[in-house]
């Protein structure tokens, strides 16, 4: 019922873009492709878990990453919703939307290079401030409203981060070619939702936004854009992807496995121009 439930809940990406999801032979009568820990190959592009602890948490691994055998083993999950074997959260559905976002090859739009919340995060602890937890272990503002920073947030429970992994999932990232940019937009699907007291601004600042549980227009204008589905915009995404490999795989430093697999890719583009 689970899976089911999962395989459902895409159908906004793939009224979208020209996008589909092979769950498995007959998904209807609950036949669903399965990948163990003892593959040797990958069984499939998007590999799902529902563990804990080091594996823990809800992630996914961005696009082709899932099978770069320099970031993942085959017998490795590229995707996890931890708990989701227990009880489903009120939210499970958005979180299955922004981990998917990640596997179709999207960012966290708060991480945009165009992005404000770089800047209007609380970063750290509010001068004064004394830890405090609510029932949940969770840190919250101190008896005398003083705040907590980010770092000491997410270094807390549930997530249990360190200070590499925030950094990772919050920090702006650099202005780049590789990126397929939009002017910044705080209702995606593929931003965090931290309460007001988490911005130096609070609701006042450009990054804050009530809870986002759909995919944005803009989410859906960018998965048309990059998944078109009518021949002449297929092709031309065909070409830029063509273009950029070629550039990749020339570059002199590239490890030797990642000009194997660009070139894997390039041949793949060139022989399916309209895929």
């Amino acid at each position: 019922m689970l899976r089911s439930q999962i395989a459902q809940t895409l159908k906004p990406w793939t009224d979208a873009g020209n996008i589909t999801f092979d769950f498995g032979p007959n998904v209807g009568q609950g036949q669903f492709r399965e990948w163990t820990d003892s593959d040797t190959t990958y069984a499939a592009d998007v590999r799902i878990a529902f563990r804990s602890g080091s594996e823990g948490g809800y992630w996914s691994l961005v696009g082709r990453d899932s099978t770069n055998t320099a970031l993942v083993k085959p017998n490795q999950q590229s995707m996890n919703f931890e708990g989701f074997l227990d009880s489903l959260p009120s939210d499970w559905q958005s979180t299955v939307l922004h981990e998917f976002g990640h596997a179709l090859g999207f960012e966290h739009e708060h991480q945009s290079p165009v992005s404000p919340c770089e800047q209007e995060f609380r970063w750290d602890d509010e001068a004064g401030y004394t830890q405090k937890r609510d029932m949940y272990g969770q840190f919250i503002p101190d008896s005398q409203g003083k705040k907590p920073g980010i770092y000491t947030v997410l270094e807390g429970p549930p997530n249990n981060w360190s200070k590499e992994q925030i950094d990772f999932n919050l920090r702006q990232l650099p202005n780049s070619t590789d990126w397929i940019l939009s002017s910044f937009d705080k209702q995606s699907i593929m931003k965090y939702r931290f309460d007001p007291w988490m911005f130096l601004q609070g609701e006042h600042s450009g990054c804050y936004s009530a809870q986002n549980l759909i995919l944005s227009p803009e989410d859906i204008s960018a998965a048309q854009k990059i998944y078109p589905r009518d021949s002449p915009a297929m092709t031309a995404a065909a070409q830029d992807q063509s273009r950029a490999l070629q550039q990749l795989v020339k570059l002199n430093k590239l490890p030797t496995n990642l000009r194997t697999q660009y070139k894997a890719f390039l041949n793949e583009v060139s022989k399916a121009p309209n895929q």
